[in-house]
């Protein structure tokens, strides 16, 4: 398995959709906390997030094969995404879990 390659389709889905789905839930939940506790934008907060996101999905997913990624993006590279979210719907949602409620906890705080 270690000779295996990411076709150009699991490419753009593990490194282009994965972070800015992430980054997404992240921005939409940041800006209602912040609209509701009246704050502005603290623009380290989203480039931390950022950053993190991409060491997630550029360094800790294909180097130390977190998250299930060989699983998800190599073994089983001839799903569609919808298939993949079928059956790695834990992996998706806590991703999103950990997008949505680290946008909360920058927004409160």
């Amino acid at each position: 398995m270690a000779d295996r390659k990411l076709n150009k389709k699991n490419k753009l889905l593990a490194f282009v959709f994965m972070p800015l789905y992430m980054i997404g839930l992240f921005i939409i939940v940041y800006t209602i906390t912040l609209l509701l506790s009246g704050r502005s934008y603290e623009l380290i907060s989203v480039i931390v997030f950022i950053l993190a996101t991409c060491f997630v999905c550029y360094i800790a997913g294909p180097k130390l094969n977190a998250f299930q990624f060989q699983h998800i993006y190599v073994v089983n590279e001839h799903l569609s995404l919808a298939q993949k979210i079928k059956e790695f719907k834990g992996m998706y949602i806590m991703l999103g879990s950990f997008s949505m409620v680290t946008g909360l906890l920058f927004g409160l705080t």
